[in-house]
């Protein structure tokens, strides 16, 4: 063989080499971006399995969320929750709001894929009361007469009811209040019965979002990237799970844990860092082609309002860049003026292990703190100090947060925030590391 030839030979081998391994990339890059437009609208259909309810049916809590509940990551602890599972395929379904003038309240509607289509309530409503029909995609009826039609891209969409309760004392007024929200004119719906484990298989999570695909006319937003999937098994006309390749299934395998670990990484890293919180970056809610942005929120915060509804600043650091640990102290101080037309809280949440964070158990029983609070003491300049520990301080003056041992997190939540607050012109100040309130 002539030097040339043999030249030639080792070119070749470095060329293929080259193009398999960029092919093997490519081959991973549509897993993963498979799994990250399916996660969401598995997530949707695995907490609508776990519910009690039955779909077109409104279920309420008449008490606040606590620790044992674990049905959606990060809840909070400021407002009862009214849930219904929409299914929009045999008809709409109608919802009477009552009127709350001095209650903070919202009804957030969300599509099969996280996305909010609308939210009615104080802010958009002012607390005056309203009429909805609620329609499918493919609803085509008159509108009756002194209604407002809120139409959903998928037949299958959630609708979740929030109500501001004042502390322990206004609970009672609260439920009253929750109990005048009414959903109406429930058609036969459809049952959704594949299993729907926190840690499914692949094979069971592509079965899964697969066949809920399938319950919709798939929305424009997303149908070019979904026709990217289907050699990969997702998709309403995608391949079987048996039908794949078996290097498909091994790809499938190989990423799929990997994957959802990278998601909580960008949660964590979705938005701009302000005095250790960590601002959302813009579309939480209403996420467009953002696919990474909303597995993301669905891992670690489902249902969360968008924005101009409600702000949700997080940090698991102090000012000085050091993990939050219970085996130290903090402090927060919250001015008087802050730019919202709502309320804000201050929630506590411990991680479970799997990239999702619960309430906080404690024996005082208190698992956030806010402007609301009955027993807030405020400082002589109107602001809001909290001490954050473990163990209460003696001094009856100080605000106290419990803490848990080990490593937690802290959400801030402002409702209705002014322009300033969404922008970052207006920054809250860092959880600062103190010495141990006796």
């Amino acid at each position: 063989m002539t030097k040339i030839s043999v030249i030639s030979v080792i070119v070749f081998a470095v060329f293929f080499s080259c193009q398999l391994v960029v092919a093997q990339q490519t081959d991973d890059d549509l897993v993963r971006r498979a799994f990250n437009f399916g996660f969401p609208v598995y997530e949707m259909m695995r907490v609508r399995s776990n519910s009690r309810g039955l779909p077109n049916t409104l279920t309420s809590r008449t008490t606040l969320t606590g620790p044992k509940d674990r049905g959606v990551t990060a809840p909070n602890n400021d407002t009862l929750y009214a849930s219904a599972w929409l299914d929009l395929a045999a008809g709409p379904v109608q919802l009477d709001m009552p009127p709350l003038p001095n209650r903070y309240h919202s009804v957030h509607f969300m599509d099969l894929f996280t996305d909010a289509f609308a939210i009615a309530g104080t802010r958009e409503d002012r607390g005056r009361g309203a009429r909805f029909l609620v329609i499918g995609p493919e609803w085509s009826g008159s509108t009756p007469p002194g209604m407002r039609i809120l139409r959903s891209p998928t037949n299958d969409a959630w609708m979740l009811v929030r109500v501001l309760v004042d502390g322990p004392e206004d609970l009672s007024a609260a439920v009253v209040a929750q109990r005048k929200f009414l959903l109406s004119n429930p058609r036969s719906s459809r049952p959704f019965d594949l299993p729907t484990p926190t840690n499914p298989t692949p094979e069971i999570f592509l079965k899964t979002v697969n066949a809920a695909l399938a319950r919709s006319p798939v929305p424009p937003t997303h149908r070019t990237r979904l026709a990217e999937f289907g050699s990969v098994g997702l998709g309403p006309q995608a391949l079987t799970w048996e039908a794949l390749p078996a290097e498909t299934k091994t790809r499938w395998y190989h990423l799929f844990m990997s994957v959802r670990d990278e998601l909580r990484s960008h949660l964590a890293a979705a938005g701009s860092q302000k005095n250790g919180w960590v601002y959302p970056r813009s579309g939480l809610g209403r996420f467009g082609e953002d696919d990474e942005f909303r597995a993301a929120v669905a891992l670690g915060g489902l249902g969360a309002l968008p924005e101009e509804e409600a702000l949700y600043l997080h940090t698991s650091i102090d000012g000085a860049g050091a993990a939050l640990d219970g085996r130290r102290s903090y402090r927060l101080v919250i001015p008087k003026e802050t730019p919202i037309d709502g309320f804000w809280s201050l929630t506590m949440y411990e991680p479970d292990g799997t990239g999702r964070w619960f309430l906080y158990e404690n024996e005082a029983k208190r698992y956030s703190i806010g402007d609301r609070s009955r027993d807030i003491i405020r400082q002589q300049d109107g602001s809001i100090g909290i001490v954050i520990q473990t163990s209460p301080p003696k001094d009856p003056t100080l605000n106290w947060l419990p803490a848990p041992p080990g490593l937690f997190k802290l959400s801030f939540r402002a409702y209705l925030p002014h322009a300033s607050f969404r922008d970052g012109r207006y920054v809250l100040p860092p959880v600062t590391s103190v010495e141990r309130h006796p």
